[in-house]
């Protein structure tokens, strides 16, 4: 086994280990990607208090496999857009099939299994039934069936001998080895492994099912896979989970499984109308008609609207936005009818169905549904904010998490607070326009879109000054070049619009 030499030092980059067994190399740029977080990881040995040391330690926020995953996938998508690796990337989330976890969260295999999918930056989460901890995979060496794994306190974890329930003794480097590795057997590793939360493409399912042919005939197998590529919320992925809810639903078929039956096509059908959207915008004429033939087949022998009932909230929005995106405000609109009616308390429906009104100059309709979105989103906010306010003062990461989830919900906030001034302006209703900027001023005082929006109104009520006022303040905070240049040009000819 290799440690890290003076050239990592220098360079402060993990290297990549040659493959030696298990699941292939992945894409170069993830294994980049993973020695990378990798590398954060050694760094913060030894410079990470351990929370158990303080006087009144705090209790640890449960954090299953699948919210692990979410919050990964949550602060991923950002590099996406640079080209750091490929654009079908998703987390994937394996837990032993003896552990009850839902198919939505994660994919169910036998323990060995999870030995051939380890792989260097994976999360691990081990437990001996009285501990449970997550911990990061340095590398898997095949040829002696041992695993390496880094974690921030080496001295204090669990899988030393006399610390853990199952007669576990793993090795640790001593302290002068950097990083210091943690590395227990392959029978160890069997005793304590739960789940697995990996990065890769759609490819790693087909490893994995080439070398584990039996997989391909388990509907539970099949039914993951196809919901984790859905779970990822990217519509380039949808063409991929097609042929295993198609793999699941002609299992559940094989065994008369009613329930299994008509969930594999709700399914399906979800994962067609979302890949029918995509490749229409590949630009390929012909890209959508497999998709649009296997959807035809489906709905010929299944009424849509069945289908469609048995779509979750989440689901019904994804089909929205495609749709929408697609310029098929129709079949939005379809979506997103039964989205509000079966779950009147969403906000997103709400939201959603505003935006597609305001395209559609439907702007009394749009106005009911920003305000209700409003309402929620304020109800949401206040809920996250009680939550974060209540977790033990030192539990940055739960604060931190909560205060993520409000940032978002804010950033929605003034998307809706925005529809609502564009649809109050073309119901000619001003005065409540010019109240509904100031709201959305005082929501984003550093943004330009509100100063634009107060600009817009007051011109039409017929004041240029205040109007040429607040464009010039929407100047003073715009970023973007064009938008800049395009505010300069109204200041300078004299109008705002």
């Amino acid at each position: 086994m290799s440690t890290p030499t003076s050239e990592f030092l220098t360079s402060q980059v993990l290297p990549i280990f040659p493959h030696r067994g298990g699941r292939p190399l992945r894409d170069v740029r993830l294994e980049h990607l993973a020695r990378a977080s990798l590398t954060f990881d050694f760094l913060s040995q030894g410079q990470v208090g351990y929370a158990g040391d303080d006087e009144n330690a705090r209790p640890v926020r449960p954090r299953s496999l699948y919210d692990l995953k979410k919050w990964m996938a949550d602060h991923f998508p950002h590099a996406r857009y640079r080209g750091a690796f490929p654009e079908d990337t998703l987390y994937f989330t394996f837990c032993s099939d003896r552990i009850a976890m839902r198919l939505e969260e994660a994919i169910p295999v036998p323990r060995d299994d999870l030995w051939w999918l380890a792989a260097p930056g994976d999360s691990l989460l081990l437990s001996d039934r009285r501990i449970h901890h997550y911990i990061s995979v340095y590398d898997v060496d095949f040829d002696s069936d041992r695993i390496y794994l880094l974690d921030p306190w080496p001295e204090r974890v669990f899988l030393k001998k006399g610390l853990n329930a199952v007669g576990i003794e793993a090795v640790v480097d001593p302290e002068t080895t950097s990083p210091r590795l943690v590395s227990i057997s392959r029978s160890e590793f069997l005793r304590v492994i739960v789940g697995v939360i990996t990065k890769d493409t759609p490819d790693l399912i087909e490893h994995y099912l080439t070398d584990h042919p039996t997989q391909r005939e388990s509907l539970e197998v099949q039914l993951a896979f196809g919901l984790a590529l859905m779970d990822a919320e990217e519509f380039v992925l949808a063409r991929f989970a097609v042929a295993h809810f198609k793999a699941a639903l002609r299992l559940a078929e094989a065994v008369a499984n009613q329930e299994q039956i008509d969930y594999a096509k709700v399914r399906l059908y979800v994962a067609l109308v979302e890949a029918h959207y995509h490749q229409r915008w590949s630009g390929d004429a012909l890209a959508s008609k497999p998709f649009d033939d296997e959807l035809r087949h489906l709905t010929d022998r299944n009424p849509k609207d069945v289908l469609l009932s048995g779509a979750r909230m989440e689901e019904l929005c994804r089909l929205s936005h495609a749709a929408g995106v697609s310029e098929d405000y129709v079949s939005a609109m379809t979506f997103l009818n039964i989205a509000v009616d079966r779950f009147p308390d969403g906000e997103e429906p709400r939201r959603l169905r505003a935006k597609v009104r305001v395209l559609r100059q439907e702007y009394n309709g749009a106005l009911d549904d920003v305000t209700q979105a409003l309402f929620h989103n304020a109800r949401r906010i206040r809920e996250l904010e009680d939550q974060r306010d209540a977790w033990h003062p030192d539990d940055h990461y739960s604060r931190d998490d909560d205060k993520a989830r409000i940032d978002g919900l804010k950033k929605r906030r003034f998307d809706e607070l925005d529809m609502r001034v564009v649809a109050l302006i073309n119901l000619d209703r001003l005065t409540e326009a010019r109240g509904a900027a100031k709201e959305l001023i005082a929501h984003a005082p550093d943004q330009s879109g509100g100063y634009a929006k107060m600009a817009v109104v007051e011109r039409l009520l017929g004041s240029e000054s205040a109007a040429l006022a607040y464009m010039q303040q929407a100047l003073e905070r715009e970023r973007d070049p064009r938008m800049r240049a395009n505010m300069e040009s109204l200041i300078r000819t004299g109008t705002t619009t």
